[in-house]
């Protein structure tokens, strides 16, 4: 005879982000969910379905520079084995002609899976930001906090499809002061200062 047991979990929950972007137009984002598949958040789990000639854009932070993977006949091929961790920030591209909704989804991080989230801030650009599905001033991270003056936090302005930097002085963020953070939004930092500065970031909510 066969038993088996099924286990749930009450403390666990799904959720999931929809970003709609316009055809021939970026939008710069993060997964800030734990993986609910196999093999993890990588890209053909975090968009596994987009048109063809769609592009998912990440930034190398050892050369300083940006890597593009095109999707084509329906997949992403080898390129979809690279993972796109919580708290990395990537851009989707939506191809000219086509308009699309993505839905980043998974478990949301709780107190046992994730209650403190840790990414790198390198020396030049680095594309982290808030790895959690909830709005954050960002003023209220612990990035704000660790970056110098002169330093940047820039984010990307869907409507205008442009950048919009944000600079430290006089240890205040200024015109950021009151920037929030949505779910699933990207962002870049850049710091002056040599060596790697870790940014953990708490869980930004009390659940579970």
């Amino acid at each position: 005879a066969l038993a088996q047991t099924n286990q749930v979990l009450s403390r666990n929950a799904v959720g999931y982000v929809k970003v709609s972007i316009g055809d021939n137009q970026l939008d710069f984002l993060t997964m800030p969910f734990e993986s609910l598949v196999p093999n993890g958040n990588v890209i053909s789990n975090v968009v596994p379905v987009a048109s063809n000639a769609t592009q998912l854009i990440t930034w190398d932070e050892g050369s300083q520079s940006y890597i593009a993977f095109t999707r084509t006949k329906g997949s992403w091929g080898t390129a979809g084995t690279n993972t796109l961790p919580r708290g990395k920030s990537f851009f989707i591209r939506s191809p000219a002609g086509i308009a699309q909704q993505f839905f980043l989804m998974g478990e949301v991080p709780d107190r046992f899976s994730a209650p403190t989230t840790t990414v790198s801030i390198i020396e030049g650009i680095s594309a982290v930001t808030v790895a959690y599905p909830v709005d954050t001033a960002w003023t209220s991270t612990a990035a704000a906090a660790l970056l110098q003056n002169g330093d940047q936090f820039i984010i990307w302005d869907g409507g205008i499809q442009n950048y919009i930097a944000f600079t430290k002085s006089k240890g205040a963020w200024g015109a950021a002061t009151n920037y929030v953070l949505r779910p699933g939004q990207g962002a870049f930092l850049r710091k002056a200062a040599t060596g790697v500065t870790p940014w953990n970031q708490p869980k930004p909510y009390t659940w579970p």
